[in-house]
């Protein structure tokens, strides 16, 4: 296993309890962390806007480092907080894989490279599959869906076909 510990994280933070935002969990961060199980010796999910004692830059940088993640998966399904987000994902030390996946990440290949260089692998469109590919270490340029950075550019494969809906369990919520 090339990885020891893989952390999904979710990483919008809300300003109040009481926003409508905190009523929707990240359903596809739970399917994609789900299917990486028995794929990483640990698989964390964290949920920012439930770790409010995290949502400080240098404390969850702190945390990751601590924690001895070394593959970072983040979940950017919106344009809200990018800035914030992009910030914080500039910190993630090299050492740490980081892959970005989610609605805006994929609609948004080209600039989220350019803002977070720090960014190794886009996600493009459903990442069940293509985390699995990742953790298991497969070459790069074989893997469908990705975007990632080689000698300096950028690669884009190709898409992934949608699967069917059947292939859809449960997100393992724990």
């Amino acid at each position: 296993m090339r990885y020891k510990h893989a952390l999904f994280l979710n990483p919008y933070i809300e300003a109040s309890a009481n926003s409508t935002m905190m009523l929707f969990p990240p359903t596809g961060l739970e399917y994609v962390a789900t299917s990486a199980k028995g794929l990483a010796g640990k698989v964390t999910l964290m949920d920012l806007r439930h770790e409010p004692e995290l949502a400080d830059t240098e404390k969850l940088i702190a945390f990751i480092i601590s924690s001895q993640v070394d593959i970072l998966c983040v979940s950017i399904g919106w344009d809200r907080q990018l800035e914030e987000i992009c910030q914080m994902l500039n910190r993630v030390p090299d050492n740490i894989t980081l892959v970005v996946g989610g609605y805006k990440a994929t609609e948004k290949v080209e600039e989220l490279f350019k803002k977070c260089p720090t960014i190794d692998i886009i996600v493009r469109g459903e990442g069940e599959e293509t985390i699995q590919e990742i953790l298991k270490d497969a070459p790069l340029n074989g893997i469908l869906g990705i975007s990632y950075r080689e000698n300096g550019s950028t690669r884009h494969n190709s898409n992934r076909p949608l699967p069917g809906v059947d292939r859809l369990g449960s997100p393992d919520r724990s």
